[in-house]
This record gives C-alpha cells, structure tokens and sequence, in this order.
C-alpha cells in the first residue's frame, strides 16, 4: 500500500498500521544496522500519520546493572541505573562484543558516565593497564567528576582520563545548537590520547543536532578508518547529523535499533 493511499484510510486504521510496521523493522535490524536512508525516509512519513517527530523510538527501558551480560560488570555496575541518560543493558552488551572483535587500544568518548567504567573495564581485560587510553568529554562537570570516581580504584583507571570542555553555540543546517568547544581544549589531552581508533557518542546533551560537532571538531585526531558508534541514533536529530556526515564522506553504515538506536561507521 502506497503511502499516499495511507493517507486516506481513518486515522485510527493508520495508526495501528504504522504502530505494526514500525514494530517490525525495529524487530528487523536489531543485530544488521538499517540503511540511513531507509530510517529518514521512514521516520518522516511516520512522523507525518502519529503526530510524533520521534516515531522510531521504543520506550525507555530502566534496567540494573546486574542485568548486563558480562558478569564482572555486572558485578561492579550492581544497582546502577542503565537506560533513560545511559545507554541500555542491551547496547552495552553488544558494545562489549564489538570491542571484543575491533579491539581498539586507543579510544575517545563523549559523554562521560556507567559507558566509561564498561569500556574501561573490558579495554584492560583486553590490552592490560599499559596496553590502551581512554579519554572521555564531557560538557558537564559534575558528570566528569562522577565517572572519575567510578573509575577510582578499577584496575586500568590510569589510563582513563575524563576532562570537561564546555559548549559553544552553533548553527547546523539552519538548526540552532551547541557544540564542544574542543579548541578551548588543553592540547596536551590529544597528544596523551594519539590518534584515536574507535568513538563512542553519547554527548552532549543540547537542543538540535548537536552531535553533528563531533566527529568534524575531532579529525585530524581521529586514526584512518576508526570505527564510530552514536547513541540516540533513532532520533530525528541524530539521524539528521547522520546525513550530513555522511554528505561530508564520513561513512555511516547503518542504525542498529538497539535501545534509542545506535549509528555506526567509519571515517575515512
């Protein structure tokens, strides 16, 4: 049935149809990431029949870290909440076996939290205290302070560093938004890190697509070919910072419909 033709149908009957469909492809592509486009297209026309510029979205699942699969997190995380501002149980799972199968020694984060302790955690089980770095960004210093001290006292904690750098405002293709302001950045944070293999993002937390920032503020600090992962990918203005990286040659394979949605790719 052609969209148009959808259009036409009582709205209670276009509601549940695409209440259904949407139920499918989030069934579809939780372990084969969803072309970009194919989610754009179908968050648009979604939007459009229920009324919601977030249609893709699941309800936001709290669960324990006791939930999470690897036992020593689960162990660490007991009690803590995942979900709502941190990534989900289910996320964090399958980002440990990514890490697993990439095992990158050299990786940037933005947005500091219970992500921190999970990649710090299986990044030392991987390489060993002296074997990788992990620097985290985030906008808020309280949050900084918070994962600094979960990570005290983990083993590999050395080799962790969370720094705040404040936001900035920004215009993105007419939006109104803010970024890291990564040029107020102390330099000697980049040069400890060296060239990043893998990206996590999950920062900041503004109105518009401000994670657009990102990956472009970060570049020349980024290793060829590393590896990206972004939370929140089933929102519109995620899916939006997806398009245009991807106009700018950034290589976005696909969403994953993992919790609120996880975009991955390559820079080139």
């Amino acid at each position: 049935m052609t969209f148009h033709r959808l259009l036409s149908l009582p709205q209670r009957i276009r509601r549940r149809w695409w209440t259904c469909k949407i139920d499918r492809f989030q069934a579809r592509y939780r372990r084969q990431p969803a072309l970009l486009t194919q989610c754009i297209q179908l968050q648009r026309q979604a939007a459009q029949v229920l009324g919601d510029a977030n249609p893709l979205l699941p309800p936001s699942v709290i669960r324990k870290g006791q939930c999470l699969r690897d036992g020593e997190l689960a162990t660490k995380l007991r009690g803590e909440d995942f979900g709502g501002w941190s990534p989900p149980v289910e996320e964090i799972d399958w980002l440990v076996d990514l890490l697993y199968k990439e095992r990158p020694r050299v990786v940037l984060e933005f947005g500091s939290g219970r992500s921190t302790v999970c990649l710090c955690v299986i990044l030392h089980r991987i390489h060993g205290t002296d074997g990788f770095r992990l620097l985290s960004i985030d906008q808020d210093p309280e949050n900084v302070e918070r994962a600094t001290n979960r990570l005290h006292g983990l083993d590999g904690c050395s080799s962790c560093h969370v720094v705040h750098v404040s936001l900035s405002p920004a215009i993105v293709n007419g939006w109104s938004t803010f970024f890291y302001n990564i040029e107020t950045m102390d330099s000697g944070h980049f040069a400890w890190l060296g060239k990043a293999e893998f990206v996590f993002i999950d920062g900041p937390f503004a109105d518009g697509p401000c994670r657009y920032g990102t990956l472009p503020k970060v570049l020349a600090q980024l290793a060829p070919g590393a590896r990206f992962v972004m939370d929140d990918a089933l929102r519109e203005k995620e899916l939006l910072v997806g398009a245009l990286w991807a106009q700018e040659g950034i290589v976005v394979e696909g969403v994953l419909t993992l919790g609120q949605g996880v975009m991955v790719g390559i820079v080139p």
